[in-house]
């Protein structure tokens, strides 16, 4: 007979990727989204992998072919630990089918190891992406040996293990402290933001030392590179470089003990850290003040944003995503103004390829994209509103408009404030950043309309994995780069060129709404 955590594991990984539901589903169309998923996703990974093998083989170019492995590992272990961060534990304790799993014969480190494998193993295809390349340039250029290939082998299928330990362990702890705050989800929230700036900050930090060192070696260079971002991978380096080889033994024994310390102790207090996260906030004093009242469509409006604030992941793969559109033009405009921006010609283009960056990344902050989907199995209370469903999608889009017009206008403005624009460039850039986030709003509403998802246990598989949400972002990450490389040339007329297309999309999008259906 299967061990028990194997059979969760199973059924739990067949739900996370769909796969159970279009195996047994009548209906075609389930099928299909699974398949232009799947097509989706892997032009992604190819796309990943292209560019990691290019970074590769350019530090193979410059003498580094030998450190090539580590400092794969380092970045993806690095970028694996933030997103484990800005994740949290929810996905670990405090969900939906809790109550189920918990009444069947199954032991608490059987359903711990399940969920932990479950993170695992997509952080590992995450790593997989990076490696690979990696060791098909280390051996390009080094020479093939299999202590090399067993080193990197065990090296990656160990580097997830820690990052998800430290992670899920600090993401507890701050699960656990802020349980009894009533806005304990935007706390979390916002404690993932702030791993991103500190990602961000680093990575600045990273450039700029890195500057500092040109007169070193170049193994030197590799080794301080391999620690800043990761310290660990500096083990594998020194085995693939004959320095030691018990490094990576070192490093694969390490990760397996830390996670397997966090499973011991998750297990032995599983059920109180599940009661600590599901914990109501304190209660108040009950104060007589006069009741408000207000529209149906205002009530809904309102009742979104609350939705929106009450979600740890909602909130950082929406309002975040804001926070992730300022980082980068102001990294752009403060990093590397002065060196992307000296030629005169793109000095005058500046405000007008900044505004189009912003273009690109307003797709990836739509709540709208998910907000049919977070109604999950209370769906069915929107029909007992006195709103048509033209106003009910116009409700569920309202809260990604207001927050990304204003932000992405204002982002606009201080861009062209800071490369001194024309007249015409402050009126242009905060007019195309509001068009954009019209038709960012009233596309992601439409696309959850078409494909929603409302057989989900985590939140996760909504506001990450569901088909709108990766459809608008790479529906708006394609055209918006070929707006800001053709913004170069031609200045100001590919950017309102895309405002106009973006304009006649919402305008359109506003006509389907009046025909607009919901089904339960």
């Amino acid at each position: 007979m299967k061990a028990k955590w194997a059979l969760l594991t199973k059924i739990q990984l067949l739900e996370m990727f769909g796969l159970n539901k279009a195996r047994y589903s009548a209906d075609g169309r389930v099928k299909r989204r699974l398949f232009g998923a799947a097509v989706l996703f892997g032009a992604v990974g190819l796309i990943l992998l292209g560019f990691t093998a290019a970074v590769c083989v350019l530090l193979a170019e410059q003498g580094l072919g030998a450190h090539v492995p580590a400092f794969m590992l380092a970045i993806s272990s690095f970028t694996v630990l933030i997103y484990a961060l800005v994740r949290g534990a929810g996905g670990l304790f405090a969900v939906r089918d809790y109550d189920l799993i918990m009444s069947m014969p199954v032991k608490k480190r059987d359903m711990i190891v399940s969920r932990l494998i479950c993170a695992y193993l997509p952080n590992l295809g995450f790593t997989l992406l990076f490696l690979l390349p990696a060791l098909v340039v280390y051996f390009v250029y080094c020479g093939f040996t299999f202590g090399a290939l067993g080193a990197v082998v065990l090296a990656a299928v160990c580097a997830p293990l820690a990052p998800l330990a430290v992670a899920l362990t600090v993401g507890t702890l701050l699960s656990t402290l802020t349980a009894g705050f009533r806005y304990r989800n935007v706390l979390r929230a916002l404690f993932g933001i702030l791993a991103f700036g500190a990602l961000m900050a680093a990575y600045m930090l990273f450039t700029f030392s890195a500057q500092t060192d040109i007169g070193a070696g170049l193994a030197d260079i590799a080794e301080a590179l391999i620690a800043k971002a990761y310290p660990p991978a500096l083990l594998l380096d020194k085995t693939l470089t004959g320095e030691a080889v018990w490094g990576v033994f070192a490093f694969a024994g390490g990760s397996a003990a830390l996670a397997a310390a966090f499973t011991a102790v998750a297990s032995a207090c599983y059920t109180r850290i599940h009661a600590s996260l599901q914990a109501r906030s304190a209660r108040r004093a009950y104060k007589a003040e006069q009741i408000g009242h207000s529209s149906a469509f205002a009530a809904l409006v309102k009742k979104e944003f609350k939705r929106l604030f009450s979600s740890t992941a909602y909130f950082f793969n929406s309002v975040g995503s804001l926070l992730v559109i300022a980082v980068l033009v102001i990294v752009m405009q403060a990093g590397f103004g002065d060196t992307v921006f000296s030629v005169p010609a793109l000095k005058a283009n500046q405000p007008y390829m900044l505004t189009a960056l912003i273009v690109t990344m307003l797709g990836s902050a739509c709540p709208a994209a998910s907000a049919l989907s977070m109604e999950g199995q209370a769906r069915g209370q929107l029909f007992a509103m006195p709103l048509t469903p033209r106003k009910i999608l116009l409700a569920k889009a309202a809260p990604t408009f207001l927050l990304d017009a204003p932000v992405s206008a204002v982002i606009a403005l201080i861009c062209c404030a800071l490369s001194g624009g024309q007249w015409h460039a402050y009126l242009l850039c905060p007019l195309a950043g509001v068009i954009t986030a019209a038709a960012v709003a009233l596309g992601g509403i439409f696309l959850n309309c078409k494909y929603p998802k409302y057989e989900w246990t985590q939140e996760a598989q909504v506001v990450k994995r569901s088909a709108p949400v990766a459809i608008l972002a790479l529906g708006s990450i394609v055209p918006g780069m070929a707006v800001t490389v053709l913004t170069i040339f031609f200045g100001w007329i590919p950017l309102a060129a895309i405002a106009a297309v973006y304009a006649v999309l919402a305008v359109c999008l506003l006509f389907w709404l009046k025909k607009a259906k919901l089904f339960v």
